[in-house]
């Protein structure tokens, strides 16, 4: 049984799957195995998989490539790819995103050492052209961590966190099909309020790619605003259903609640727009406590939610045009 093991849906990513194989067959953690899962890609991403394999010909044996016989979405796919992973610890990395050669072996290292279900890293985000460093300051305990990545302070993506395999087959979690956008949130939230244990690693190692449009993860239209709102409603009733009574813990969900209203806003048209301006106005109370909320995404909503049409549409305008210019 392998250490680790690596999923990899692959959708869309022919241009970023060399560099990203590359980082997952040079890691110094060699008891790996990675599971590839074709999605019905469109282009050579398969191909540039083979080729990169061709060169390291000692990892046959490591590697399975799954294929989806129709496209059925990011989440299907992470699903096939966890549900073949025999690994004691399972982690997800995106095609078109890539990793620094002793991740494995550090995470897997400090999950032994401390006993955790979850370990949590640093990351970077590669821009075309710079690359930020992200701090987490991840807590311990997996309900803090729960309250943390609902309120936008740790980052929620499966990609710079190695997960116990158990805590998957335990709580029978596994990804919503049909969530293909935010489907790292509608996952993770269960995962940390399982989690008995969370250790964090002060280092970063995943780079976080952001120039790819063509891939799952960069899509934006408005199924895919259904499906972060979708998100919303599966951890409310999550709540709900395990009777949760924390108020600390619904407070981070309001908190994500403005998160989400932000993104609908900044993510639609002028037209689309309008029908995001009531969403979630129940949670405006909590906008100006919001911990992880930047002041100007604050704006935006509290513009919306007062239904100021012409100020929130010439902010969005100079917004747009700042963050092309920063990017």
């Amino acid at each position: 049984m392998p250490k680790v093991s690596v999923l990899t849906p692959v959708y869309g990513v022919e241009k970023y799957i060399r560099k990203c194989v590359n980082s997952l067959f040079c890691q110094t953690l060699q008891d790996v195995e990675y599971i590839f899962v074709d999605d019905c890609t469109p282009d050579g991403s398969v191909a540039v998989i083979k080729e990169v394999l061709d060169q390291f010909p000692n990892y046959r044996s490591k590697v399975n490539i799954l294929h989806h016989l129709e496209n059925r979405g990011s989440a299907a796919a992470r699903n096939t790819a966890l549900e073949a992973a025999s690994g004691d610890y399972i982690i997800v990395i995106d095609g078109d995103d890539y990793i620094e050669s002793t991740m494995l072996e550090d995470l897997y290292n400090m999950a032994i050492k401390e006993n955790a279900d979850i370990v949590i890293s640093d990351y970077w985000i590669d821009y075309k052209n710079k690359i930020i460093y992200k701090k987490q300051f991840a807590p311990s305990v997996g309900m803090d961590c729960l309250k943390d990545l609902l309120n936008g302070k740790l980052h929620a993506s499966t990609s710079n966190k190695l997960i116990a395999k158990k805590l998957f087959i335990e709580n029978n979690i596994e990804h919503v099909e049909g969530v293909n956008v935010c489907e790292d949130m509608s996952i993770l939230f269960r995962l940390f309020y399982y989690a008995k244990k969370v250790a964090y690693c002060p280092h970063a190692y995943l780079h976080y790619v952001q120039y790819n449009t063509s891939s799952y993860t960069k899509r934006l239209s408005e199924r895919v605003r259904q499906n972060i709102i979708s998100v919303v409603d599966l951890i409310y009733d999550f709540f709900i259903n395990n009777n949760v009574r924390d108020k600390d813990l619904w407070q981070a969900f309001e908190y994500y609640k403005l998160t989400v209203k932000s993104i609908l806003l900044i993510s639609s048209g002028r037209k689309e727009r309008e029908k995001y301006y009531t969403i979630y106005n129940d949670s405006v109370q909590h906008l100006n406590t919001h911990p992880g909320l930047a002041i100007y995404y604050k704006w935006i909503v509290r513009m919306a939610s007062e239904n100021n049409v012409v100020r929130l549409s010439s902010f969005l305008f100079l917004f747009n045009i700042i963050r092309r210019w920063i990017k």
